[in-house]
């Protein structure tokens, strides 16, 4: 079991992730200068009936995000590829096209696991979000 996060500073890590429609690398930049704010949206799998609905109402509060300096980063154990092709996929039919935030590949499920979004018993990953500061440190 994860003891509270609040306070510390947040794991750093890197990977593949899905932003613009591209597969790209990306390495966590938390303790940054430029004031920038983090959102992570730790989430079970793509292609699920639940998760779109969040994940699109994030999108559509993008606008609010970025006048608050915010970036919103969506994460699950899906690959990149699979991130993609729910990218392509259109709403009606269960995607999330249009999506206005990346999402990361975490395959390993090491980036959850640090999180402490991770059920170790189902071994399976749960929705959680936190909000990390310019300096690095969880606050929600």
């Amino acid at each position: 079991m994860t003891s509270c996060m609040i306070n510390k500073n947040a794991p750093s890590f890197s990977g593949k992730m899905v932003d613009n429609n591209q597969i790209t690398d990306f390495i966590s930049e938390f303790n940054n200068h430029d004031n920038q704010w983090h959102l992570l949206l730790f989430y079970p799998l793509d292609f699920t009936f639940v998760c779109p609905t969040e994940l699109i109402g994030f999108s559509n509060a993008m606008d609010k995000f970025s006048e608050l300096n915010t970036k919103v980063i969506g994460i699950s154990c899906d690959s990149e590829f699979t991130h993609h092709a729910w990218l392509q996929t259109p709403r009606k039919q269960g995607g999330i096209q249009n999506l206005k935030f990346p999402l990361f590949s975490d395959l390993s499920q090491n980036v959850t696991k640090s999180y402490g979004a991770f059920i170790e018993e189902e071994n399976h990953p749960v929705r959680a979000t936190f909000i990390i500061d310019p300096n690095g440190k969880i606050r929600h």
